[in-house]
């Protein structure tokens, strides 16, 4: 969280009122200035189940989530930004998706199970938030979010469907966004568009690494010019004035070298 001082408690008020009850929340205070980590503490003296670690600075969203996956113990990890919240039953339903103990499990999704990692490329909810991660996968794949304030959460699970071995799929989702306009990604930052060309550039890096750019290049090439390409133009469009030529040309050179890999 950072300064979330006027979420965090409907945030964590509704972990607590889970239906399952074997679970742990970790609270990662990114270098918050406002009374928030007051308010956690508050839950920490409550409910041993919740802990709170406080970073000096703001490390921005990415980082942050890898310090809480981590710090964490449980069989399965799931990420709830601090401005959001969950229904009651958000978790038990997930979890019930696990039996047979799958790498990872999509949520709020249409796709079915027996979907295949090409459709799932094509189609999975860019959101970290609406899905499970089995813990020993991420840290055996070394699976983590880039630095960058853009796209993250894209980049994150697209990885992580390159890697699973196993995974499950359901419509279910239970998670609810508020339309935060203080948040990262609706604040107005001009060098927004270059670091989401960046995380998908990095994750043309990913798959090579693997070796797994050519099995997949259609499903590739379709992510990177609806993400990479068309929502970095987008970002330009929207965050910078007075629009340079020169930019946008750069954005499609960009896309051209990265199609070239696939």
């Amino acid at each position: 969280m950072f300064n979330a001082a006027a979420w965090i408690d409907r945030c964590l008020g509704s972990v607590r009122r889970q239906s399952i009850e074997e679970w742990e929340c970790v609270v990662i205070d990114n270098g918050s200035t406002d009374v928030g980590a007051d308010i956690v503490n508050e839950y920490v003296s409550q409910d041993g189940r919740i802990r709170l670690l406080r970073e000096t600075e703001n490390l921005g969203p990415g980082p942050a989530r890898n310090i809480g996956v981590s710090a964490a113990r449980g069989e399965y990890i799931t990420f709830l930004d601090a401005d959001d919240w969950v229904d009651a039953d958000t978790y038990k339903q997930l979890f019930s998706c696990t039996v047979s103990k799958p790498d990872l499990v999509l949520g709020a999704t249409k796709l079915k199970p027996t979907a295949s990692r090409e459709q799932l490329l094509r189609h999975y909810p860019p959101s970290s938030c609406f899905h499970l991660y089995r813990r020993l996968f991420l840290v055996e794949q070394g699976l983590v979010f880039p630095s960058q304030r853009s796209s993250e959460d894209s980049y994150f699970v697209a990885t992580c469907v390159l890697r699973a071995q196993s995974w499950q799929t359901t419509n279910y989702c239970g998670y609810h966004i508020y339309e935060n306009p203080t948040s990262v990604s609706r604040r107005k930052d001009p060098t927004r568009y270059k670091q989401k060309m960046q995380v998908f550039s990095q994750l043309i890096d990913f798959a090579c690494r693997y070796d797994m750019q050519h099995e997949y290049s259609r499903a590739l090439r379709r992510l990177y010019i609806r993400k990479g390409c068309l929502m970095t133009l987008k970002e330009y469009w929207e965050n910078n004035r007075p629009i340079k030529l020169g930019e946008i040309i750069g954005i499609l050179r960009e896309t051209k070298k990265q199609l070239r890999r696939l």
